[in-house]
């Protein structure tokens, strides 16, 4: 037995549950690709060798996944605004050459925003945003750093021997507060990187790499790379339609294209078309998508002369915020309730017997996408069987492929935004949010009167919505780091939790054939009873007012105000308390229904119907719990803020004894004999 309190360590019950010590750390990509750069011809190249020279490239040493691309005019506008805030001037832009050759970017870990610049095939520093000081800035490399020595451009410090990280060199004379400073040996080589801090400078960056690239300084444009890539991109695609061919003769279902608006989709869409499948076009509109985002849409739709089929999510998200909470990057409430169960009403409707559906995503975009295979099926939409053409294009070669056949992509992208979608997702950096802020202040303004709505009921300070930290549900490096630097106090996970759900657990106790969760409040039995056949299979209820007992073959629940209590002698205690759980859901979701109406639409015997509560048919209903399952609130808010709670683990949603997600696909596939 115990009273859920904060844990000071994440310890699951012995249920069969994988133990979770600690906040997981250390990630790893799974996949990573490569990038080179041709010494003659001063471009990037997709492979050793140059075709436009003939010689061999070499590999840049870019941090993983190395999903490095082009520079866009915003992003030129926002690497000058960086160094000249730093430098004083564009002196360093100037000399670094960065206005007359093709430059990449490359994203590496920080606090938001960061990506290597490569220019001439040497890394020449890293551009970031700084959230706290809200700009654009520079950050030299060996190669600036030399540079900045012999041309002057910035202050120099000469020691004697070598540095430590983080020690403290003094200085003759007071300097300004975070001011990049050079740090030489006695032969005036730039040996670290230093943050002035008034009168003595902290070592930050020790440069362990000295090697600088020799290459033709030559001007480059992006006709030279394309000249130099163009049989390997030619390969990539003839690969992409490959696939795509043997997947449309095999599945011989209708092709759908999503299109988002945003580059990989559009590359995705114009494979298919060079293919000659004309399928029909998919956009689900989110309701939080920008200006630009849809006009691009509509003018791909048109310039083709394609069918458009529009997923409208309408006021879905602003409904459901309410309930949820805000959207995290751990907690994608958002993802499921305005796009996957829109989408999946709507192709439904038009292809009930399923279809193939091409989809623009890439293995370097995030490590989730990088474990995903090329064709796959989702849960909220199973009948669809989904493929990437791009799986393993990095993104050089997503925007090479759209320079040379001239495609028209969302100008987005030349503001200097890296993503494009729900304009308030999770996963955008800080440095897009304050370009949403400056273009478009009205869907800024309304999202911050959300938030600061939040901010008051759960207890964070102004921090959590000025620095984004409502972007993490759960415990987080990322978070932890803002939270460090910043210097003020959070509520612990399970606090906040507990805010946001408003069911506060007392006590759980879990014995070999029996189960009790008491909760700090009264559940609407009322809620139960009109589910309970999805809870247990061919089941037979005993109604007695405020209380309720649902009988079993093997197993018998007792719900009666906070109480909640599962016993059999033949069932497993991990299995019973997933019975207490699914009570959970199914009064939760009863409470709290925003009638996204994903439970109508995926039960295989239409036994339930929301009036407006979701109610199910106890005569028709076979007990395949698949109205829990793809329920937004069962699935996410119970699993992330009350199940887990009852763990004492903000990882217990990913125990072993929790119903697959796979079993689920497979199941709802043999009902609706989606595409093979």
């Amino acid at each position: 037995m115990h009273s859920p309190t904060k844990p000071s360590t994440y310890k699951m019950f012995d249920i069969g549950v994988s133990e979770v010590s600690g906040v997981p750390r250390g990630k790893v990509w799974p996949v990573v690709t490569t990038v080179y750069w041709c010494p003659n011809c001063n471009v990037p190249l997709l492979e050793p060798r140059c075709y436009k020279c003939g010689g061999k490239g070499f590999k840049l040493g870019l941090h993983e996944p190395g999903d490095a691309r082009p520079a866009l005019s915003g992003d030129m506008k926002h690497l000058k605004e960086g160094i000249k805030y730093d430098f004083g001037g564009l002196k360093l832009f100037e000399k670094l050459g960065l206005a007359n050759s093709v430059i990449l970017l490359n994203k590496v870990t920080y606090f938001d925003l960061m990506r290597e610049v490569v220019a001439n095939g040497n890394i020449v520093g890293k551009m970031f945003f700084d959230p706290f000081k809200k700009r654009w800035r520079f950050k030299l490399s060996y190669y600036s750093a030399k540079l900045c020595v012999e041309e002057g451009i910035c202050d120099v410090i000469e020691v004697d021997s070598k540095v430590r990280g983080l020690e403290r060199i003094s200085l003759p004379s007071k300097l300004p507060c975070d001011k990049q400073i050079v740090i030489v040996n006695k032969d005036h080589d730039p040996i670290a990187i230093g943050l002035s801090r008034g009168k003595y400078v902290s070592v930050r960056t020790i440069f362990k790499n000295k090697s600088i690239v020799k290459v033709n300084s030559v001007s480059t444009t992006m006709d030279d790379v394309l000249k130099a890539n163009e049989l390997p991109l030619h390969n990539l695609a003839s690969r992409s339609l490959k696939l795509l061919y043997v997947m449309a003769n095999k599945v011989r279902k209708p092709v759908l294209i999503s299109y988002s608006g945003g580059k990989d989709s559009l590359v995705s869409l114009h494979l298919t078309l060079r293919l000659g499948i004309e399928g029909d076009i998919l956009f689900n509109d989110t309701g939080i998508e920008l200006p630009e985002t849809i006009k691009a849409v509509y003018e791909v739709v048109d310039k083709y002369g394609l069918k458009l089929h529009v997923a409208s999510a309408g006021e879905a998200f602003w409904k459901g915020v309410e309930v949820f909470g805000p959207p995290a990057r751990d907690y994608r409430w958002c993802c499921k309730v305005v796009k996957l169960v829109p989408l999946a009403r709507l192709t439904r409707s038009l292809w009930p017997n399923g279809a193939l559906n091409i989809v623009g995503q890439r293995a370097y975009e995030s490590l989730d996408r990088a474990k995903t295979p090329q064709v796959w099926r989702n849960k909220w939409v199973p009948h669809l069987l989904s493929v990437t053409l791009i799986q393993y294009w990095n993104q050089l070669a997503i925007w090479m492929y759209i320079f040379k056949n001239k495609l028209s992509y969302n100008k987005l992208y030349d503001e200097g935004f890296d993503r494009i979608g729900c304009y308030l997702c999770p996963a955008s950096y800080l440095a897009e949010f304050s370009l949403i802020e400056k273009n478009h202040p009205n869907e800024w303004s309304r999202w911050c009167e959300v938030l600061n709505r939040w901010k008051e009921r759960l207890g964070y300070p102004d921090e959590w919505v000025e620095y984004g930290l409502w972007r993490w549900l759960g415990p987080s490096n990322a978070k932890d780091r803002y939270v460090k630097k910043l210097r003020v106090k959070i509520p612990e996970w399970y606090t906040d939790y507990e805010a946001r759900s408003r069911l506060p657990i007392v006590k759980v106790d879990v014995k070999p054939n029996e189960v009790t969760i008491e909760l700090g409040r009264e559940l609407r039995v009322k809620g139960v009873k009109a589910q309970y056949t999805a809870i247990i299979k061919d089941s037979k209820i005993l109604d007695q007012g405020d209380e309720l007992v649902i009988q079993g073959s093997d197993v018998v629940i007792y719900v009666a105000g906070r109480v909640i209590r599962a016993s059999s002698q033949s069932i497993s205690k991990g299995k019973l308390l997933e019975y207490v759980f699914d009570v959970l859901k199914a009064a939760y979701r009863w409470e709290n229904c925003v009638r996204c109406g994903s439970c109508v639409m995926w039960c295989p015997t239409k036994s339930i119907r929301l009036s407006p509560k979701p109610t199910i048919n106890p005569e028709s209903c076979t007990g395949c719990k698949v109205c829990i399952d793809v329920c937004p609130l069962a699935d996410l808010m119970v699993e992330k803020t009350i199940i887990t709670r009852a763990l004492n683990n903000p990882f217990g949603w990913k125990r072993s004894t929790k119903r697959k997600r796979e079993d689920l696909v497979k199941y709802l596939k043999s009902v609706y004999g989606a595409a093979t």
